[in-house]
């Protein structure tokens, strides 16, 4: 995948949540509902993206380092967090254990996507996000 066709699929995932969310509804009731949409502005999307990209990366390569491990299997995870440049590494170390399916739960939540149970496909999209 490149990253212009993962782009339009953030910007498609982005178009079909708002239209869904906006159905209908006056500019008041829009503002009202604005927190629960908020995520799915496409910039908004892009920053969550840029923001876990040092933890997606770490779940990706536990993933890839034991796929054989059972699904209750807790992989030990360890990323530089985002952080201000005054701190060392420019973040904080940052450190826990997540089975297989809460790694890939977290890793829809930071892609804006599902690609699936599979190692692969979730490193496709890291090099994809990763070349641009």
């Amino acid at each position: 995948m490149t990253w212009a066709e993962y782009e339009a699929r953030l910007r498609k995932t982005s178009q079909d949540t708002l239209a869904r969310h906006n159905n209908g509804l006056s500019f008041e009731e829009w503002s009202a509902r604005e927190e629960e949409v908020e995520p799915y502005y496409l910039d908004n999307m892009l920053a969550r993206i840029g923001y876990h990209l040092n933890e997606a990366r770490a779940m990706i390569e536990a993933l890839e380092r034991k796929p054989d491990a059972p699904d209750d299997h807790a992989h030990q995870l360890v990323w530089v967090g985002q952080g201000s440049a005054e701190m060392p590494f420019g973040g904080d170390l940052r450190q826990v254990k997540r089975t297989r399916e809460e790694m890939l739960a977290r890793l829809r939540w930071i892609a804006n996507d599902d690609f699936g149970p599979d190692t692969p496909p979730w490193s496709d999209w890291l090099d994809t996000i990763e070349s641009e």
